[in-house]
């Protein structure tokens, strides 16, 4: 009978061993949020989607170049109007355009 329980309690340790085994390498793999980063970490599936999608090009309001919205700047405060650089930036402040 003791050996018996010997043998059940290790199989249940080894149950547990091999179960954070298994979600240590599924977090390192990042299939699944880490709950320590407070879930913010997306899964691999969910960034190769993200890179898959092409980002929106804007044109400069006043080179005319064409650059992604997410590095386009506004003009200024509430205004619509984007560039794509500090430089265009002041060349559209001072009244220049290309």
């Amino acid at each position: 009978m003791l050996r018996f329980l010997v043998l059940v309690l290790l199989a249940v340790a080894f149950w547990y061993l091999l179960e954070w085994l298994y979600r240590k390498a599924v977090r390192a793999l990042g299939l699944e949020p880490d709950p320590r980063r407070g879930g913010r970490q997306a899964g691999a599936r969910e960034r190769s989607a993200r890179q898959d999608q092409p980002e929106v090009l804007v044109r400069c309001e006043a080179c005319g170049s064409y650059v992604p919205t997410s590095r386009a700047l506004p003009v200024g405060r509430g205004s619509e109007l984007l560039v794509c650089s500090e430089v265009c930036r002041q060349r559209l402040r001072s009244g220049a355009r290309r």
